[in-house]
């Protein structure tokens, strides 16, 4: 089982690591998500779908596993 909380930090550090905002980095999905979307991962209220795992790992240029395992 993973930690909501733990996958919400580590995506908010890809995003802060590239200078966005989350607005600016939910543009870099298709279709773009929106600003309360990314916060919602962020805080872990929500887990992205796998497809979304996939594309955020591949912005932070780390693995899946990683995102939800630390």
């Amino acid at each position: 089982m993973y930690n909501r909380v733990a996958l919400g930090s580590r995506i908010k550090a890809i995003r802060e690591k590239r200078g966005e905002t989350q607005a600016g980095f939910g543009k870099h999905f298709t279709p773009s998500v929106s600003r309360a979307t990314v916060s919602r991962w962020e805080s872990g209220n929500i887990k992205p779908n796998s497809q979304r795992l996939r594309e955020i790992a591949k912005i932070g240029n780390v693995t899946v596993e990683f995102l939800v395992e630390g």
